[in-house]
Parts: C-alpha cells; sequence; structure tokens
C-alpha cells in the first residue's frame, strides 16, 4: 500500500472539511446579518425598549400574562440576531413617553390614553368600543372586525400593528401592538417574529407610517400562540 497516498489523500479530505466548515460558517455569518439588517430596519434602533402595560390590582402592581408572553418572545427574537432590548411598563394610569428611541409599545387603547392619542391619528383603522366590546374599524374597507373571542369564545383574536406617530405631524414614530385583548398582541408578535414577515411589510413601506391587522389561535393552558396571519 502506498502510504504516501494515503496521507495525501486524509490531507485533502481533511482541507475539504475545513473548507465545508468555513464556507457553511461564513454562509451563516452573512444570513444573520441580512436577518438583522431587515429587523433594525423595521424597528428603527438597534437598542429597543418593549413596554406592556402594568396594571394595579388590589394593592399590587401585576402584568398580563400574555402581555408578558408577547415582551418575552419578542425580546428573545431580537438579541437572538444582536439587538439589545430593554423591557419597560406603562403606568398603571396608563402614561407613557412614546418620544422614547427604539420603542416599541404592546398596549391598546383601553389601558393608555396615550396611546389611544396616538392611534387615532391611523386614517385607516380606528379602534372603537362598542358597548362592553372592542372593535376594528377599517375605513377603507367600510367594515367592524371583531374579536372571535368576543362572538363565540374561540381562542383567537385579532390585533393591531403599525408604526405610529406619537402626535398628527411628529416626527417622532414607535411600534404599535394592540390586540383587541391581550392574547391578540401575542398574535402579533408571533407574526412579527419571522424576518420573512418584516422583509414583506418593508416592500410596501420603509420607513414611514403604517398600519395593519393580524389575526391567530392560540391556547390557553400554558399559553402558546399556534399561528398568525395578516388579515388586511
Amino acid at each position: 500500500m502506498d502510504f504516501t497516498l494515503l496521507g495525501d489523500g486524509i490531507d485533502w479530505f481533511s482541507r475539504a472539511g475545513t473548507v465545508a466548515g468555513v464556507g457553511s460558517w461564513t454562509w451563516f455569518f452573512f444570513r444573520k446579518r441580512s436577518r438583522k439588517r431587515t429587523v433594525v430596519k423595521f424597528f428603527g434602533h438597534e437598542n429597543l425598549t418593549i413596554a406592556i402595560p402594568m396594571r394595579s390590582l388590589a394593592n399590587r402592581r401585576a402584568v398580563d400574562e400574555a402581555d408578558l408572553n408577547a415582551a418575552s418572545r419578542l425580546r428573545s427574537f431580537l438579541e437572538h440576531l444582536g439587538l439589545t432590548v430593554t423591557l419597560d411598563f406603562v403606568n398603571p394610569d396608563g402614561s407613557i413617553d412614546l418620544t422614547t428611541p427604539g420603542l416599541i409599545v404592546i398596549c391598546g387603547p383601553k389601558s393608555s390614553d396615550d396611546v389611544a392619542h396616538a392611534l387615532a391619528t391611523d386614517p385607516r383603522f380606528q379602534f372603537v368600543k362598542r358597548e362592553s366590546q372592542w372593535v376594528i374599524h377599517d375605513a377603507l374597507a367600510d367594515m367592524e372586525y371583531e374579536s372571535p373571542m368576543d362572538v363565540d369564545g374561540s381562542d383567537v383574536d385579532i390585533a393591531y400593528i403599525a408604526r405610529a406617530r406619537r402626535k398628527a405631524g411628529s416626527r417622532h414614530s414607535f411600534i404599535s401592538i394592540a390586540g383587541i385583548h391581550s392574547a391578540g398582541s401575542a398574535v402579533a408578535v408571533d407574526f412579527l417574529s419571522s424576518v420573512k414577515n418584516l422583509r414583506e411589510l418593508l416592500k410596501g413601506n420603509s420607513v414611514g407610517p403604517f398600519s395593519l391587522l393580524v389575526s391567530g389561535d392560540f391556547s390557553r393552558a400554558p399559553f402558546v400562540v399556534h399561528e398568525s396571519s395578516r388579515l388586511s
């Protein structure tokens, strides 16, 4: 047996394996960098703050399980791509500084007048209270979206996602996530935790205000979102 040839063969395979390993690492590196660029472009900053409502209950403060689930999942998604994320809270009285750079607010108009005033500038979608229930009115389609949770009690909710202005004409914008119920906010985060979905949204509007509705189903014990999709 020619051990020189055998050694050369082993060396070739070793080099090929090294090249393949480097190629795989390079592909992964550039793929992750591309994904990060997409996410930073969508959310506007590399340093982000996620705010969820803090509630006062019987002399103690608490957060909703679905809100916490949404914030935790979004934070995990963003940090995995190399962004810096801070968790903050909408005060129990609903006040929040909407001029904070890189702000993502997981909160609807029911829990914050500041958020309600900001979302009121949206020319298409409006949260409207009908007796004891909230709906989302679509001015373009002239129709209202009710949560299936209110219609038949099913574990499906609808959520609003927007890059909203703090007020009309303001240069300050923030990402708004608001379910008709808190479960809907987690549904919205499920939708946004997809780089593919973010790229599609950026095709329509890369930096300016936008808004859309999504829906999805979930289970309650434990709370888990199963799927989400765009409604409009």
